[in-house]
């Protein structure tokens, strides 16, 4: 900045000066600034020769060959040229021309010249010049010397000490500045002795500041990172009531440190005070704090690790701030237990169980912040339940209440709304998804460059399934810091959700490499501290604890790649014999099994981890091991027994295993049913979801065949959380099994009403309230009675469905396929059932749809084969089976056709009741003893048809 006062400075002197220069030296001053620009240009201009006014032909080319006329015209020429110079010297001067010779002087060079008027564009543009001249030269002076000239100040610490004794008219006394003088040598002598001298830069100041909310403002404007202020005793020896304010910065000769700024928090002021409130501190115990202090803050943490301070926060001048730091100290050694515990000393001793809960003083929270910091560390390396984290929630909970609309907060709060979020990230369930989006929605607001805020966000957001706002995040996040690992983990856990897996893989790769290199570059720090040539052990340990605080991010690397891996394994389903076949020659590994060397690997990283434990359940379940799945589903739960989701993977994992030994093993399979009723009452009795427990026994009882059962426990859901879309699905499912088709309408469109943010829940309950329209009009159809009203509120329901969507559903188009159907419109029937066909090929309504199509087209052998094809998919349905009669007998095999109407007759005796059968059955019902009767084949025992339609 001195040098460009100085250039401005300059600027304006000159152009003061040309205003009150006469005008003939600003013409020579204009003229100046023209040659210095056309100079330049002048000497590149090869040199023309002289030309006569009678002649177009040059001077050289008339010369004769007569050596005394040459050198007659030679000298000639020459007077010619003096004189012309004379003329222009001359005129520039002002004066008359005065020729050396007129006898061989051309008439036109005798006029005087007058000098050239220069416009204002030209003078303007010579003063841009001359200035540009003026300034450029001592601006890249100053460049030069302050890049190679000048040294660079040599040290990494700035620190101000500002103490003055005040008397009662507030004006520093003589005694205060020679204190403050000998306090400053003190702490030099000091610095000196721990060989700081060089990296530390020691000021007095005069201007201490009056309050404490002005210090830290004083610190960052006097480019100070430690401030001591305050006042002298006037005492002998003197003594010294201070204030401490840090205003830490990051050093880049200390990576290490830049995480603890990034996550920990610093209370802006701490105070040395003594044993009393007037008792005060010595010279001495300040040079000793600064010094150990500056040791700190430059990094050299081994040179204070034997240095501890006493334990008692309430001892000693400055126990307080050496505690803080000592925990601190702790905490980048990677001494966490010690650490969590120095902190919790500070808070029981110095502040007791109040704090921070209703205690606002900066220190109370800056504590209480750090503890909970490391309880998050703590947990991220393994070495922590999850359940501890509800202490850190707690605290962080507490800390960010602590600012009130009235009243500015005691601290910055945006670390503490970061952290809290990252630990209801990590504390998991629904709730701590939700107050977790709600902090880091907070954070990314107040700053928009918060990188690794965006990337916990776009996790938090995938957990609520809002992926369009986790992909955005996570994007924001990528592009406020392209080296952050965990945002393209974000990024590609985002994708997964949406099924773009080859892009995913692409950004889970970039994650695992920018992890694994920052996670050798930490590492090499650290070995070349503990080897290399400036060896330096004990500095070492803290290099190689903030390596080893990489490994959570390298643990949720793996996690996503495992992630992955089950997604690949699930797209690929049971690989044909040919595929197996390969990888065993090849010795290629599955998906699933590449999923579980992922997992071991953030195992290793993270032990007991329950993100991995549970998701290695969900592989071994997609593989059907059955046995594996059960124990990872139960380590799980152990490991963090607040979870659903190891509850509801375990029970799932039991009632598959369950399902599997069905028919050979059914006491082995009432045991798993058993084991799996028991997980999800747990739920129920732990209140940790009745709703999700009582669905999931409505689903057993569903499975083992109790209706009524499933009903009541299906209802006991929705009593306990009324919005439970799924359970109102599930209620008008057992309804329709029931017969109670009013009912199963009810409670489809409630489904519908509360599956906001659920689309295939509202899209399964429009196709089934389309399936209950369609039978109510087949009912009355059989009746005589068709209501063309039902058919159409079908044909609405199963519209809405497939606009529900952004795909094409099969179910639906089955539906409007039927519809059109009854509405004898074959070719757009074919045209929805082909449809659906194309997209699902063994789907029951389809095939039976496509069969009556034909049949109504007298197409006998394309029914045929349809109507065969819907019989294989359902073998217990009559419809199926008479069709498939009436399509023999249009191929005139009687014999096949008899066979099937026999087989249709035993099957309506077998199922006498009305409510056991569709519409479709029970039109083949009535039918079926005229199709007897017409082969010549007696019925054996009338069809029940007294009972009403459903």
């Amino acid at each position: 900045m001195i040098w460009l006062f100085g250039s401005a400075l300059a600027l304006l002197i000159l152009l003061l000066l040309l205003l009150v220069l006469p005008i003939e030296w600003r013409q020579r001053f204009f003229l100046w600034l023209r040659g210095l620009a056309e100079g330049p240009r002048r000497r590149r201009r090869p040199a023309q020769p002289s030309r006569s006014p009678s002649s177009s032909r040059s001077w050289q080319e008339e010369q004769p060959a007569d050596p005394e006329t040459k050198r007659q015209r030679w000298q000639a020429h020459s007077r010619q040229v003096l004189e012309r110079m004379q003329v222009v010297k001359n005129g520039l001067q002002g004066s008359k021309t005065q020729p050396l010779s007129t006898s061989t002087n051309p008439p036109q060079l005798s006029a005087k010249i007058e000098p050239k008027q220069q416009s204002t564009p030209d003078i303007l543009v010579r003063l841009l010049i001359g200035t540009v001249l003026i300034v450029g030269i001592p601006l890249l002076v100053v460049i030069l010397r302050e890049r190679w000239i000048t040294p660079k100040r040599p040290h990494r610490l700035t620190i101000l000490l500002a103490p003055l004794s005040m008397s009662d008219n507030m004006a520093p006394s003589l005694r205060a500045r020679q204190s403050s003088q000998e306090l400053l040598s003190l702490v030099e002598q000091s610095l000196q002795e721990q060989g700081l001298a060089d990296l530390v830069r020691l000021e007095l100041s005069a201007d201490a500041p009056l309050r404490p909310a002005l210090a830290l403002d004083f610190a960052r404007n006097n480019d100070a990172d430690l401030l001591l202020w305050g006042w002298l005793q006037q005492q002998s020896p003197p003594r010294y009531n201070l204030h401490l304010t840090i205003n830490p910065r990051l050093d880049r000769e200390v990576p290490e440190f830049e995480q603890y700024l990034q996550l920990m928090m610093t209370p802006p002021t701490f105070s040395l005070y003594g044993g009393g409130s007037t008792e005060g501190v010595s010279p001495q115990e300040v040079a000793q704090t600064v010094t150990w202090l500056a040791h700190f803050y430059l990094g050299q943490f081994e040179r204070i690790e034997d240095q501890k301070p006493p334990d008692e926060a309430t001892t000693g001048p400055s126990s307080e701030v050496l505690q803080f730091h000592w925990a601190a100290l702790q905490w980048l050694g990677g001494d966490y237990a010690q650490a969590q515990q120095t902190y919790d000393r500070l808070l029981t001793e110095r502040y007791g169980p109040n704090c921070p809960q209703e205690s606002d003083d900066p220190i109370c929270l800056g504590v209480a912040h750090n503890k909970a910091v490391t309880i998050l560390t703590r947990e991220s390396l393994g070495a922590l339940a999850p359940t501890s984290l509800d202490e850190a929630i707690q605290l962080l909970r507490a800390i960010v209440d602590s600012a009130t609309p009235d009243k500015e907060p005691a601290l910055d709060l945006l670390p503490a709304r970061y952290n809290l979020g990252r630990a209801y990230l990590a504390r998991g369930g629904s709730q701590g998804t939700a107050s977790a989006v709600a902090q880091l929605e907070r954070v990314t607001q107040e700053d928009r460059h918060h990188a690794a805020a965006w990337a916990a966000l776009s996790e938090a957001y995938r957990e609520q399934e809002k992926i369009a706002l986790a992909k955005e995040a996570a994007l924001f996040a990528v592009r406020e810091d392209d080296s952050l690992a965990l945002a393209y983990v974000a990024l590609g856990r985002s994708l997964l959700q949406e099924q773009e897996l080859s892009r995913a893989s692409r950004e889970l790769d970039t994650a695992l490499d920018l992890a694994m290199e920052e996670s050798r570059r930490r590492r090499s720090r650290g070995t070349a501290l503990r080897e290399g040539p400036k060896a330096n052990p004990g500095r070492a340990r803290y290099a190689l604890a903030w390596a080893k605080r990489n490994d959570d991010v390298l643990a949720q690397v793996h996690l996503a790649q495992a992630e992955l891996y089950l997604a690949l394994a699930k797209e690929e389903g049971r690989p044909s014999i040919f595929v197996y076949v390969w990888r065993l020659i090849t010795q290629e590994k599955a998906p699933s099994e590449l999923a579980i060397d992922e997992l071991k690997q953030a195992l290793e990283k993270h032990p007991q981890w329950y993100p991995a434990l549970y998701l290695r359940g969900e592989i071994y379940l997609a593989d059907q091991e059955f046995d594996h799945a059960v124990n990872a589903f139960r380590t799980a739960k152990e490991r963090d027994s607040s979870r659903l989701e190891a509850y509801l993977g375990l029970a799932e994992a039991l009632r598959q295993q369950a399902k599997s030994l069905d028919d050979g093993q059914p006491d082995e399979a009432a045991k798993k049913f058993a084991e799996a009723r028991a997980t999800y009452q747990e739920l129920i009795d732990k209140e940790i979801n009745s709703a999700r427990g009582h669905f999931g026994l409505g689903e057993i009882a569903e499975e083992t065949g109790d209706i009524e059962l499933a009903r009541q426990e299906f209802q006991k859901a929705v009593d306990s959380n009324p919005n439970y879309a799924q359970a109102y699905l599930r209620l008008g499912q057992v309804d329709m099994k029931l017969g109670d088709q009013e009912k199963a309408l009810d409670n489809f469109a409630l489904a519908i009403d509360k599956a906001a943010g659920q689309p295939e829940t509202r899209l399964k309950a429009r196709l089934e309230r389309g399936a209950i329209y369609l039978e109510k009009y087949l009912w009355k159809k059989n009746e005589g009675e068709a209501d063309n009203a039902l058919l159409n509120q079908a044909q609405d329901e199963w519209q809405k469905a497939q606009n529900a969507v952004d795909r094409d559903v099969p179910a639906a188009l089955s539906g409007l396929g039927r519809v059109a159907y009854e509405k004898s419109q074959f070719d757009q029937a074919l045209d929805y059932l082909k449809q659906a066909y194309g997209l699902q090929r063994n789907d029951f309504n389809t095939l039976y749809g496509l069969g009556l199509v034909y049949e109504a087209q007298a197409s006998s052998s394309l029914a045929l084969d349809y109507f065969f094809q819907a019989q294989q998919s359902d073998k217990k349905n009559i419809a199926a089976l008479y069709h498939l009669g009436v399509a023999y007998f249009a191929q005139l095999n009687e014999q096949q056709a008899l066979e099937h109407f026999q087989q249709v007759e035993r099957m309506c005796q077998e199922r006498p009741e009305k409510k056991q059968r569709s519409a479709d059955e029970e039109a083949s019902c009535q039918e079926i003893a005229d199709w007897l009767e017409q082969l010549g084949q007696p019925v054996s025992t009338p069809v029940p048809t007294e009972s009403a339609a459903p």
